[in-house]
């Protein structure tokens, strides 16, 4: 294997700086994570948008005590007085259909419409898109059906069985939360697997993380298949048309031990044309050089 040139070296320890600071930063939340607080979810369509009060007909509830069709007064002002300063303020367009994230305010005397605040002030609504509406909508079914779940044993066979799903917004959240909560097994390939060809990049890319994870952590023979998968992740390394797809491949081999490895790596680093992916390469062969050089001085066992 080629040395790599103090530049290099430089330069991927800045790009590690980066990454490191990158994986820290705040991320938009899940419609999973964002849901959870709130003890009403439900979504509705904006009657108008003047006023103290913003009234919003009931569609569909997803938790909480409403009745579809029922119209409640959503205080809007409330929200927006009290939002933090880097917060854009909330406006809703009269006529779409938003998801809101509810608590009943405190009732007023001879009133005769239901009052509601925001959970999450600003943040606590989101526009349902127009495509697309009926997958966003059934996530959030399905998400509200999941967290009344009391069973952690059923919660993660219920996540595990999202992985089979079409709806996106499902399969993203299913594995986020095993990547979050390092909850991959070798049973979960199965399932994780056939996602590494899926149409949508940023699919793709979680399932690599994932798939790299189990071929890293686990012994090869509770794996099924793992030469095939290792050749399907390589090939993805080499091919895929997504740059991010490319290094979470690229990383997802790191815990191999096989020297074949190192020549997929020296091959990516010196061929792949988006540069990110070329110093992801070079770094993990950096890594591995350095590995190799402290087993030699006998301070790695």
């Amino acid at each position: 294997m080629r040395a790599r040139p103090l530049a290099v070296t430089a330069v991927l320890t800045g790009v590690g700086l980066c990454a490191a600071i990158a994986a820290n930063a705040p991320s938009d939340m899940t419609l999973y994570d964002w849901m959870y607080p709130a003890p009403v979810v439900l979504s509705g369509r904006v009657l108008d948008e003047a006023g103290k009060l913003t009234d919003v007909q009931v569609e569909e509830v997803f938790r909480g005590e409403v009745e579809p069709g029922a119209i409640v007064a959503v205080n809007i002002k409330k929200a927006n007085r009290y939002r933090e300063d880097f917060q854009s303020r909330m406006d809703l367009d009269e006529g779409k259909t938003y998801l809101f994230l509810l608590e009943p305010a405190s009732p007023k005397d001879r009133d005769s419409i239901m009052r509601y605040e925001l959970v999450r002030g600003v943040s606590g609504t989101r526009e349902v898109p127009a495509e697309g509406a009926s997958a966003y909508l059934d996530a959030a079914r399905q998400f509200a059906q999941l967290q009344s779940i009391n069973s952690d044993e059923l919660h993660w066979h219920t996540l595990g069985r999202m992985l089979e799903e079409r709806n996106p917004y499902l399969l993203l959240t299913a594995l986020d939360e095993f990547l979050k909560f390092r909850r991959e097994s070798p049973e979960l390939a199965l399932r994780a697997r056939p996602l590494l060809q899926h149409p949508r990049p940023e699919i793709r890319e979680k399932a690599l993380d994932l798939c790299g994870r189990i071929l890293t952590g686990f012994p090869r023979d509770e794996i099924a298949d793992p030469a095939g998968m290792e050749m399907e992740i390589i090939g993805l390394a080499r091919r895929d048309t997504s740059p991010e797809v490319r290094i979470a491949a690229t990383h997802a081999l790191k815990g191999l031990a096989d020297a074949s490895v190192e020549e997929v790596w020296e091959e990516i680093s010196l061929d792949d044309p988006d540069q990110r992916v070329r110093y992801a390469a070079e770094r993990l062969l950096y890594e591995r050089e350095l590995e190799f050089g402290e087993r030699s001085d006998g301070n790695l066992h």
